[in-house]
């Protein structure tokens, strides 16, 4: 493993062992870098099952890692924190989650996706990034919900698409996903291609 092996995107489901990947590969760019590791949370306790969520990640990190919680302005900590740190973003689900609390256009996650990916694609030290994989069951019931699902599946593929690697994470086993050799060619942020609500 070497620096060109970063950008990292680790995918899966609910319970998958996306983030045990995660953190096991942030732990290699540490050892690899000599860096400590700053662990980007986008998640809020907004109800005591979420704290507890909370709770069992921080529980689990080691001693040394820093943490800075930032629910929408990820693409700014990276700027600020990855010439000293290996960053570990958990997770873009819970990001888009909070930047849909106001409402959002198709122009505004355009602008949003496109500072986040600025950000991974100039770290000068490693990024690893988590993200749920939700388009795989039925298509939801409401319009919010298919939008909601409609944006991170295209976050995913932007993100994937400034990435050296990704995985799929099922029942604990990470899967390498291969990533087409010109990644910098994939969907552009401010493409409206399936941005708008779905009816």
């Amino acid at each position: 493993m070497s620096q060109s092996t970063f950008p990292v995107l680790v995918l899966g489901g609910v319970r998958s062992g996306k983030s045990r990947l995660a953190e096991a590969l942030a732990g290699e760019a540490s050892d690899l870098t000599g860096l400590p590791v700053c662990y980007l949370a986008t998640a809020e306790p907004l109800d005591e099952e979420m704290a507890r969520r909370i709770h069992q990640h921080q529980a689990r990190r080691p001693p040394g890692w820093a943490t800075v919680e930032e629910p929408t302005a990820v693409g700014a900590v990276i700027r600020r924190e990855s010439p000293h740190h290996v960053i570990l973003v958990e997770c873009l689900t819970l990001l888009l989650s909070n930047w849909m609390r106001d409402p959002m256009d198709a122009r505004a996650f355009s602008v949003r996706s496109a500072d986040l990916l600025d950000a991974v694609r100039r770290a000068p030290n490693p990024v690893i990034l988590v993200s749920n994989e939700v388009g795989l069951g039925v298509v939801p019931a409401n319009a919010l919900a298919r939008q909601y699902a409609d944006w991170l599946g295209l976050l995913n593929q932007q993100v994937a698409g400034v990435c050296a690697r990704a995985f799929l994470t099922v029942a604990g086993v990470p899967i390498p996903l291969p990533l087409p050799p010109a990644q910098q060619s994939g969907p552009t942020p401010g493409a409206q291609t399936d941005l708008s609500p779905r009816p």
